[in-house]
């Protein structure tokens, strides 16, 4: 009996003992930050988050979303008190992955942003955390998405001054550019959460049951920490003078965990479980893109059917000119194009050719006497193999350009080869072609011959779109083929099809030309002038006559005029 009564008392001191010891083993020390951030992913993709704003405004608050480029995004309720912006193929730089915004608006008091890939493809997920549930309104604006949400409650508070709130953090577009961008998210006090998160400790665990190290890591951050019953094992691990948010992350990390922040509280999940729910969400929000996509198709058939689907005409003109056409109408062409842009005349037009001249102008269109006028730019290439080029004519030139395409006509410098029309509903593609079919021949594996006809012929594919502002996008794609007679096979007679081709996407105004160049096309003429009878005999015949070779090289330039038909 005394036997067992002193083995009872040891165990009850060694009891005691660990659960003094056991808490003791976090040590405190004075907080001095985070010493580094783990470098951003490089993830090459159509778009990237950039920045992330907040201004308070009258009745409203406002959450800016500013993309690297155009991004569409699907926003809609995540539970009572969060709403959550959904885009796909978007990259979240690391520097946004974590808490945003805190303290900068009365409402929405948390911003949390993440990234999921599906098959091969990068979702970007923004949370935005309210703490009264309002109606909100979402806009875009360029490369930026705005959502308003609606606080009545918080209107008095509107007449301070204004906080943009800027979470501009270290994005690709800054450090790309060399910018140093503030890192700090609070230029006034600091944020307690903050600072717990960052404040240094040392821990110690050996074979501690990971439910009681959560426990213990939510005691000494000062935070709430759940978990579910999947969230199982034991932990052992040694860290000193680390900061809290390291301990957190590298706890989950030895033992196969995620966490996600609703509020104020950390949710510890499985990766597998985490992955579940990911999936769940991009296979949902995919179907309801998928949704709207075949709903817009049904809309625009119905639109199609009911003769109420907008319709674009495109004039073509397919001119064929010799390099001193070009030149001349080239230069007509930098005189005369002048437009506005933010409240200044300015003359615009561009291209590839590798020795472009000229100088922008902001004078009226006239038609030029001498080589002393103004150029905008001397479109034509002065080499012999001008590069494909594109550049575009405003409205108000479009009668000096036919006048001098009738000139050029007029002196053999140029004519026009083909002027198609052609009427296309919105958003779909419009052919045009001009060529010939060519007898080429071949043999079979029997040896005998058969002939088929290819295209050689210039083709022009054009999908135009109404935009919002009411201008024209369109999609161009210039092919030319043709038959290089200088290179017949000698065995076939077959002359080899010699391609080229432009390719491009531009938004026009209602009614401005869009002009394709740099397609060539060569010409070899060879005459022969003498004495009659005399000029053929042989050898002595040589005398008696001359002989001249001609090149002629012409450039084909294709303007495309699109304009949108009214309703009547």
């Amino acid at each position: 009996m005394k036997k067992n009564r002193r083995c009872l008392i040891i165990g009850l001191m060694a009891f005691f003992l660990l659960a003094v010891v056991a808490p003791a083993s976090f040590a405190a020390a004075v907080n001095t930050g985070k010493t580094g951030a783990p470098a951003d992913k490089y993830f090459e993709t159509t778009a990237y988050l950039q920045d992330i704003a907040f201004e308070k405004l009258p009745g409203k608050e406002r959450v800016i979303l500013g993309f690297s480029e155009a991004s569409g995004a699907i926003i809609e309720n995540r539970n009572a008190h969060s709403v959550i912006a959904i885009m796909a193929n978007t990259y979240i730089p690391e520097d946004f992955r974590q808490p945003l915004g805190v303290g900068k608006l009365d409402n929405v008091h948390n911003i949390s942003a993440s990234q999921q890939d599906k098959d091969g493809q990068p979702w970007g997920y923004v949370t935005m955390e309210m703490k009264e549930r309002v109606p909100y309104m979402v806009r875009k604006d360029g490369v930026r998405i705005l959502i308003d949400f609606n606080v009545p409650g918080f209107a008095g508070k509107a007449n301070r001054p204004r906080d943009t709130g800027l979470e501009k953090r270290q994005g690709y577009a800054a450090r790309n550019a060399g910018e140093a961008l503030p890192s700090g998210r609070n230029q006034g006090a600091p944020d307690p959460f903050e600072t717990n998160l960052n404040k240094l400790i040392s821990i110690d665990f050996q074979e501690a049951n990971i439910k009681s190290v959560l426990r213990l890591l939510a005691e000494e951050g000062g935070v709430s920490i759940a978990s579910g019953d999947d969230v199982k094992g034991n932990v052992t691990l040694t860290l000193k003078k680390v900061t809290w948010q390291e301990a957190f992350e590298t706890v989950l990390a030895v033992q196969g965990l995620g966490k996600v922040k609703e509020g104020d509280v950390f949710i510890v999940k499985t990766i597998d479980r985490m992955r579940k729910e990911e999936k769940t969400k991009s296979d949902e929000a995919a179907d309801r893109v998928k949704r709207q996509v075949l709903q817009e198709i049904a809309e625009q058939e119905k639109r199609v059917k009911d003769g109420r689907l907008p319709q674009i005409s495109i004039e073509a003109k397919i001119v064929e000119v010799t390099r001193s056409g070009s030149r001349d109408l080239g230069i007509l062409w930098g005189t005369s194009w002048k437009n506005r842009w933010g409240g200044k005349d300015v003359g615009f037009i561009f291209g590839n050719s590798p020795v472009m001249q000229g100088q922008t102008t902001s004078t009226d269109i006239t038609t030029p006497s001498s080589g002393s006028v103004g150029l905008a730019v001397n479109f034509p290439s002065a080499t012999t193999t001008p590069n494909p080029a594109l550049g575009v004519i405003v409205s108000s030139a479009n009668a000096v350009l036919a006048a001098k395409l009738e000139a050029l006509e007029s002196v053999g410098d140029g004519r026009i080869v083909s002027a198609p029309k052609v009427t296309t509903l919105d958003n779909e593609k419009a052919k045009i072609g001009q060529g010939e079919e060519i007898p080429y021949v071949s043999r079979d594996e029997d040896g005998v011959q058969k002939v088929e006809m290819k295209d050689a012929k210039l083709e022009l594919e054009v999908t135009p779109k109404i935009t919002s502002e009411g201008k024209i996008s369109m999609k161009v794609l210039a092919t030319n083929k043709a038959a290089d007679w200088n290179k017949v096979n000698k065995n076939d007679e077959n002359p080899p099809l010699v391609a080229s081709n432009v390719e491009s996407k531009v938004v026009v105004s209602d009614g401005d030309t869009l002009v394709l160049g740099g397609i060539m096309k060569k010409y070899e003429t060879t005459t022969t002038t003498g004495i009659p009878f005399l000029s053929k005999i042989p050898v002595m015949g040589w005398l008696f006559k001359s002989q001249s070779d001609l090149t002629e090289e012409r450039e084909l330039l294709i303007f495309i005029t699109p304009r949108i038909v009214k309703e009547t």
